[in-house]
């Protein structure tokens, strides 16, 4: 699965189950995080009546990190400018 830092929220948790299960190799930059936590809390101000949404709880990495803090660092780094050239990066290394 091929990641950078614009992977967050559901995506997040995604990679972070199939990395740490075992059933798909990360390769890229470390994530952005916050998916490895509850659902979102939903509050509401009460003057305006305006709501808003925050993680109720912190998710975990195995080495005890905050996911919404450093993200998932990935098995493989594959460093580049952009998404393509990240790409393309991998794909050269699996020839």
């Amino acid at each position: 699965m091929l990641v950078d830092k614009s992977v967050f929220s559901s995506v997040e948790g995604f990679a972070y189950f199939v990395k740490s299960t075992g059933r798909a190799t990360i390769v890229g930059q470390r994530t952005h995080g916050d998916g490895v936590s509850n659902d979102p809390v939903i509050g509401m101000l009460p003057e305006s009546g305006m709501l808003f949404r925050f993680s109720g709880t912190a998710g975990f990495n195995p080495d005890g990190s905050i996911n919404a803090e450093v993200g998932t660092m990935p098995d493989i780094e594959i460093e580049g400018r952009n998404k393509d050239e990240r790409l393309k990066k991998l794909i050269n290394s699996l020839n």
